[in-house]
Order: structure tokens, then C-alpha cells, then sequence
């Protein structure tokens, strides 16, 4: 309304700035010889100053009256992909995508926690291995745009005396000798890009070593379980051990999460539980 108050004055303003040249004018032409095109001067002016304040009024209006077009807040789509395929690697290093399906986002933030899933009868208990932060990402990631994610297991073959994701997995499975899995559960934060609204993705990864003794690593996506179930039996006892697709339930449940801690001791790794 302020906007439309401004422009009735002004527009208000320029008719009596008109009324005034009219009545200026008349008044020099009667006491003043004006030339030949005066007359035509003075009602020139006068009819620009009227036209211009009607033209002020008008925009007025318009500007107090527009009606803004709705804007439309899609859900953002995110994944963390490959979820059906198998990777596979010499050196335990893998690299994922998160890619974006959906409206743009930015302030990407992504969270890496390793864990070790076992199962004590019908149930599922997850330790953490190592949480790995990223730095919040100064882009913004557009429909059918990706990031790289770039996960890391370790050597398969490391020596007792090395800590890495691996040999922590070992040392967790010989404390409790139990059914494992070894994966990654990723977590995407990001907000939406029109209005900021913050959401979050998450997604799980299982980790398997080859048994062929050449230190080869596969990462299993979270829909590829039914590759899983075919897998020949361990040392570990496959047929028992819980499959991604049991572990996903669980994922988000703080409830069943905990931390595995270990310590340092007469020159190798050992569980401080």
C-alpha cells in the first residue's frame, strides 16, 4: 500500500503541476505578447503533465493490485548410488555418487560411519568403527547432477600392529565371535535451494573380502542383497550372518548403534571393552 500511497501523491501532484502551467501560462499571455505558438505551448505542456500523472496513478494500481504466481517447493530426490550393483576393488577404495534426481540443493554435507553389524539371535546390534566428517560443499547441486563420495576400507592383508578398517572389523568379530557384515552407512544432509529447508539422505553399504587371497574387496549396494544370498559360505558362517537387507531396519536406530573401542597394547590392537 505504501507504494500506491506515493504514487496517488505524485500522480495527484503532476494534474495540479498541469492545472498550474494552464493558469501560469494564461496569466503571462494576457499581460504579455506571446509569439504565434504560444497558446499551442502552453496546452501541450499542460495535456503531457495530466497524461504523465494518470500514467503514475495507473502504475500505482497495478503495483498495489498484482498478484504473485505461487511458487512451487518440490521434494528434493537424492541417492547414493550404485544401489543394486557390486563394486569391486584391489586396494579397498571405492568411490559412490550422490546423485540428485530432483529440485536444485546446496549445502551438501556428507557423513561417512563404519560399522560392524552383528547378529545375537533375532537381533541386530551395530558397532561404530571410525565416523568420517566432510566439509560442507559450497555448491549447488542441480537436477541430474552428481557428487563423488569417496569410501576406503583399508588393506585387506595389514599387519597386526595397523589399525585400519579391516583389521578393526577382524578385532571386533574375534571380541564378539558372533554372525558380522562389515559396511558404511552414508548420511547426505542438504537444503532444498528455494527456501533452505534442511533434509538429510542415508544410505548403507556391506563390504566383502574375497576369499581367493589376492586382497580383493567388493562393496555390495543396498539393493543388491539377493546377490548376497548366493554367496558361498565363509570361516564365518555365511548362511547365518545378517544379510544389508536385515541391517537397513536399524540403520537410523540410535537404539541399536554403539560405539566399538580399542586400544594400543604390547605392540598390537586390542579390544578397551
Amino acid at each position: 500500500m505504501r507504494a500506491w500511497g506515493i504514487s496517488i501523491n505524485f500522480g495527484v501532484g503532476c494534474i495540479f503541476m498541469g492545472a498550474s502551467v494552464i493558469a501560469a501560462f494564461d496569466l503571462i499571455w494576457r499581460t504579455i505578447r506571446i509569439p504565434r505558438f504560444g497558446r499551442e505551448l502552453k496546452v501541450l505542456l499542460s495535456l503531457a503533465c495530466i497524461v504523465g500523472g494518470g500514467m503514475i496513478l495507473t502504475k500505482g494500481y497495478r503495483n498495489t493490485h498484482r498478484i504473485e504466481a505461487p511458487v512451487v517447493l518440490g521434494t528434493p530426490l537424492l541417492r547414493i548410488e550404485p544401489e543394486r550393483d557390486i563394486l569391486a576393488s584391489s586396494n579397498g577404495e571405492f568411490v559412490l555418487r550422490l546423485v540428485n534426481y530432483g529440485v536444485d540443493v546446496d549445502h551438501v554435507l556428507i557423513d561417512q560411519d563404519y560399522f560392524v553389524a552383528q547378529k545375537f539371535g533375532d537381533d541386530i546390534r551395530i558397532k561404530l568403527i571410525l565416523n568420517i566428517g566432510g566439509a560442507t560443499s559450497p555448491i549447488v547441486l542441480r537436477t541430474n547432477q552428481s557428487l563423488p563420495i569417496n569410501v576406503g576400507f583399508g588393506r585387506a592383508d595389514a599387519k597386526e600392529n595397523e589399525l585400519n578398517i579391516q583389521s578393526a572389523y577382524k578385532l571386533a568379530v574375534h571380541t564378539n565371535p558372533v554372525p558380522s557384515i562389515l559396511g558404511v552407512r552414508i548420511t547426505a544432509t542438504f537444503r532444498r535451494f528455494t527456501d533452505q529447508k534442511e533434509f538429510h539422505k542415508v544410505g548403507a553399504f556391506q563390504a566383502e573380502r574375497s576369499d581367493s587371497g589376492l586382497g580383493l574387496m567388493s562393496l555390495f549396494g543396498p539393493l543388491a542383497y539377493e546377490t548376497m544370498g548366493n554367496m558361498k559360505a565363509t570361516s564365518e558362517g555365511a548362511a547365518a550372518r545378517p544379510t544389508l537387507n536385515e541391517v537397513m531396519p536399524y540403520i537410523e536406530s540410535k537404539e541399536h548403534w554403539s560405539a566399538f573401542s580399542f586400544k594400543y597394547e604390547n605392540g598390537k590392537w586390542v579390544s578397551a571393552q
